[in-house]
């Protein structure tokens, strides 16, 4: 039973190609950067093609990432867009979001490593 809970969880955040671009619809912004967008939706679904591959060749999104000259645009996109969906939520809500909600919860995985390739690079 603890296994079933713990692998829905982790597929709570996997969205299909289909649902990624309902949540960058739903997130889209006044001056938000169509290519910064499109690296959203592909680095979205490169994570979840990582979590479903047997070959060990694919690398961790936080690889690719960490190969990048400049992610701030990509950070300052992924915040804005995290942002919108926070909007007027206490910490209770977004824990209510994280759990719930997968775009958020994508969007928030996607925020971290681009967080964590940052200060790798450092």
């Amino acid at each position: 039973m603890l296994l079933l809970l713990i692998t829905a969880a982790c597929k709570s955040g996997q969205l299909s190609d289909a649902a990624i671009e309902r949540c960058l619809i739903r997130t889209d912004f006044a001056g938000m950067n169509p290519h910064e967008r499109a690296s959203i939706a592909w680095l979205i679904s490169y994570e979840r093609k990582v979590r479903d591959t047997t070959c060990c060749a694919i690398e961790p999104r936080s690889s690719i990432l960490a190969k990048q000259n400049n992610i701030s645009a990509l950070k300052s996109e992924t915040l804005s867009r995290i942002d919108l969906l926070e909007t007027g939520g206490d910490s209770d809500a977004r824990a209510s979001l994280r759990r719930n909600n997968a775009c958020y919860a994508a969007l928030m995985d996607l925020y971290h490593d681009i967080q964590f390739s940052d200060r790798r690079r450092r």
